[in-house]
């Protein structure tokens, strides 16, 4: 007569139907998982004059934190040049939960178009970029999410132009700005 008593017992705390099994099954519902991502957004680049960068990232999560991908962009400096970054994304998130704090790191290569016809550019380079930093990503249905994140990004570049007579003028930029952004994570 005991058995039967304490096998019911232990349908009940395992029961699937139970209030506590649905919360905690729930909560990790959302939970990133390994595999194939996109990341796609933008970054407020803020200094003495704002510019956006658009860009997308496609990679591989590794771990429900760790994720490498590749990335490429556009940000259009108000300057006789436009940068194209080509880089390497790094992301860590630091809890393994629906709302997760990460950190990032993106470093790569910018690559220069020459887009004001006013001004008289001889040659023209791109440069290095590295942008670290932090911020929140929000999955907020299975494989879906967004995010917000804060920076500090470094963009180089390089132009030159004749100037009067056999004078060349060379230009070393090395844009330095803090960055914000905003995105959509899948």
């Amino acid at each position: 007569m005991l058995l039967p008593i304490s096998g019911l017992a232990q349908l009940k705390t395992g029961d699937a139907n139970t209030p506590d099994s649905k919360a905690v099954t729930q909560s990790n519902d959302l939970v990133q998982e390994t595999g194939y991502f996109n990341r796609t957004g933008f970054d407020i680049l803020r200094a003495d004059d704002t510019t956006v960068r658009f860009y997308m990232v496609n990679g591989y999560r590794f771990t429900s934190q760790f994720s490498v991908g590749v990335g490429i962009g556009i940000t259009p400096y108000n300057d006789p040049l436009t940068l194209i970054p080509f880089f390497i994304d790094f992301n860590l998130l630091l809890l393994e939960a629906n709302t997760s704090p990460y950190i990032f790191l993106k470093a790569g290569y910018n690559f220069s178009l020459y887009h004001d016809e006013d001004a008289q550019i001889d040659d023209h380079t791109g440069g290095l970029l590295f942008n670290p930093g932090a911020g929140i990503l929000f999955n907020t249905s299975r494989g879906f999410g967004w995010y917000i994140n804060a920076g500090y990004n470094i963009d180089n570049s390089y132009y030159e132009f004749q100037a009067w007579g056999p004078q060349t003028v060379e230009n070393k930029l090395s844009f330095r700005r803090l960055s914000v952004g905003l995105g959509l994570s899948f």
